[in-house]
């Protein structure tokens, strides 16, 4: 299963603006929509290396190739992640984000079989899990 946005799941606790949940909406929009093409390019990387393994005289390099590039797509994801999250803290305001890491970081989490997140909070249903199958 690939890592959801588990920061994101802290923000309910927050008093939003509805200018700020449709800021905050579109942000987790666009990067769940990168996040699956990206998850997608990932899983098809893992495809083509498991298939070059099998041949009988894999190439070396090539293989070295592969590994680098799926290692490469995932510091890309790990990146929109982060800029994810700076551009959401962008939209809140001071005290918002003094509250945000005021909030523990034990409360229940989405990512771990908990109902929340700020997909929840802004009325959105939770996708299918990018990374099964």
């Amino acid at each position: 299963m690939m890592h959801k946005m588990a920061w994101l799941h802290r923000w309910e606790h927050l008093d939003l603006s509805d200018a700020q949940k449709e800021q905050l909406r579109q942000i987790l929009f666009n990067t769940k929509k990168e996040m699956i093409r990206r998850w997608a390019e990932v899983r098809v990387a893992k495809l083509e290396l498991k298939q070059m393994l099998m041949e009988d005289a894999p190439d070396r390099m090539l293989v070295e190739q592969a590994v680098r590039n799926i290692g490469q797509k995932k510091t890309e994801m790990g990146l929109l992640m982060a800029n994810a999250k700076l551009d959401a803290l962008a939209v809140l305001t001071p005290e918002q984000r003094r509250e945000l890491h005021e909030i523990s970081p034990h409360t229940e989490c989405p990512e771990y079989g908990h109902k929340g997140g700020l997909a929840g909070a802004l009325g959105e249903e939770d996708e299918e899990e990018m990374g099964e199958a």
